[in-house]
């Protein structure tokens, strides 16, 4: 291994522990140190049918939208795919949270 190689995984291993260190808020207090929530750390959330992906995934996005990253001061950034939701359904149900009104019809929404 070149020594450059070298710099650069021990970089990535200082920023990956960095990120350890300063983990994202989940959904709520209780599932501290239970999921390990962090940039570079990717959370695949997978159930049946109406089994409450959408509203999980609804609800982190929330708490996000809510924090700034401890590290860098910024809001974080924030990607969601789906194969059940469009894009606009994402974005009305984490609006009705911002807004704190209820989600219960997205056609009507």
């Amino acid at each position: 291994m070149s020594d450059e190689s070298v710099e650069k995984m021990i970089l990535d291993s200082e920023e990956y522990i960095t990120a350890a260190r300063n983990p994202m808020p989940f959904i709520n207090d209780d599932f501290k140190g239970i999921v390990p929530f962090f940039r570079n750390n990717l959370i695949l959330i997978g159930s049946r049918t109406g089994g409450g992906k959408s509203l999980t995934v609804a609800n982190m996005t929330y708490k996000l939208l809510k924090t700034k990253n401890k590290v860098t001061q910024k809001p974080y950034r924030i990607l969601i795919l789906s194969n059940e939701e469009r894009n606009l359904d994402v974005y009305n149900r984490v609006s009705s949270l911002l807004k704190k009104t209820p989600y219960t019809n997205h056609s009507d929404f």
